[in-house]
């Protein structure tokens, strides 16, 4: 069975208890090579052909992502308004996700901002409901069970 080696792990600035007091990121992420290393080490862990995604959360952010050369950029928690500006800054070299915060009351306003090529909007399985489903089988000749 072919399986794909374990990602690396890496953390947000806001989830990381390790933090220098005059930088967002995070030590050890820095310590490990920061974005550029980090897309390094995911090319040369993932299969040919898969999309390396990086997630930010600022346009400083958006800088490193595009100078590592990741093939999607995840826009976390930006207002229409820097998206815009993101789009800008990007001017074709990744595709585009945003995310975080948009949903059926705001979702026109990304859309009206710039051309992005991914939307995610997480109040579509947030506020999903569980449904029960069974399977049953049935068999009409026991034999076949032999």
């Amino acid at each position: 069975m072919n399986t794909l080696p374990p990602a690396p792990t890496f953390y947000p600035a806001s989830a990381s208890p390790e933090r220098s007091a005059d930088d967002r990121e995070p030590q050890s992420f820095r310590r490990q090579g920061g974005v550029a290393e980090a897309v390094k080490k995911a090319r040369r862990n993932a299969p040919a052909g898969i999309d390396i995604e990086i997630e930010v959360d600022d346009l400083d952010g958006l800088e490193d992502a595009l100078g590592s050369g990741a093939d999607i950029i995840m826009l976390d928690n930006f207002t229409p308004e820097q998206v815009t500006r993101a789009v800008r800054i990007c001017a074709g070299r990744a595709r585009l996700e945003v995310s975080g915060g948009i949903g059926p009351d705001n979702i026109e306003a990304y859309l009206d901002a710039a051309r992005v090529d991914y939307i995610s909007v997480g109040a579509l399985t947030h506020s999903a409901q569980a449904a029960d489903i069974a399977m049953e089988i049935l068999v009409d000749e026991p034999e076949c069970l032999e």
